[in-house]
C-alpha cells in the first residue's frame, strides 16, 4: 500500500514542479497579500499534489474499528455496465501504478459501486466520469456506534477569526491518503 509518508526527494521535486501560482485563486487578495501567500504557498509545495503519483499519505490519522462480532463479512461484487468497465479498469490500474491500492487478500470485501460525478456545464460533451465508493452498509451492522460531539459553530468561527487567512483546501483522493 501507500509508502510515501515520508516523501522521497524525488517525489518531492515532481510536487514542486507540478506546481504553479496559476493553481491558487488570489484575484481577492490585495497584491502585498497576495505576494505573502504565494510565497508561503510555493515553499511548502510538498504539502501539494496534482497527480496520483505524487500522492502522499499520512499516519496522523490511523482509522480503528470496534466490531460487535468478528466475522469477516465478505460480500459479492455487483455487476458494473460494460460501457465503463474499460474507465473502471484504468482507474484501478492508475491506483495500483500508484501504490494506494492492492489486490484484496483478506477475508473481508465489501462491493464498489459507481456515483456518477456532476457533469461540468462548461464541457457538456465530456463523456461522464464516475466515482469509486465502497457499499459498506453490512460492514456498518457489525461496528460499534461511536459517537464525536460536533464543535458549536459560533466558537469555530470565533476561533478562525483570529487569523488573517482562511481557506478550504480540497484533498485530491483523501480516502486512499489514510493509510492502516
Amino acid at each position: 500500500m501507500c509508502n510515501l509518508i515520508t516523501p522521497s526527494e524525488d517525489i518531492l521535486k515532481k510536487r514542486k514542479d507540478e506546481l504553479s501560482e496559476t493553481d491558487f485563486k488570489l484575484e481577492h487578495l490585495t497584491s502585498d497579500q497576495k505576494q505573502l501567500l504565494l510565497e508561503t504557498l510555493l515553499d511548502r509545495s510538498a504539502a501539494f499534489s496534482k497527480s496520483l503519483k505524487t500522492i502522499g499519505c499520512t499516519d496522523r490519522v490511523i482509522p480503528t474499528f470496534n466490531f460487535r462480532s468478528h466475522n469477516p463479512i465478505k460480500t459479492l461484487p455487483f455487476e458494473i455496465p460494460h460501457a465503463i468497465q474499460g474507465t473502471i479498469k484504468e482507474e484501478l490500474n492508475e491506483l495500483n501504478e500508484a501504490g494506494l491500492i492492492d489486490r484484496n487478500i483478506s477475508q473481508w470485501s465489501s462491493p464498489m459501486v459507481l456515483v456518477k460525478k456532476k457533469q461540468n456545464p462548461t464541457n457538456p460533451h465530456k463523456p461522464a466520469s464516475y466515482r469509486m465508493a465502497l457499499d459498506l452498509r453490512l460492514l456498518n451492522t457489525i461496528l460499534e456506534n461511536s459517537t464525536y460531539p460536533l464543535p458549536k459553530i459560533p466558537t469555530l468561527i470565533n476561533e478562525i477569526s483570529k487569523y488573517p487567512f482562511n481557506t478550504t483546501i480540497d484533498f485530491c483522493k483523501a480516502y486512499w491518503q489514510i493509510t492502516s
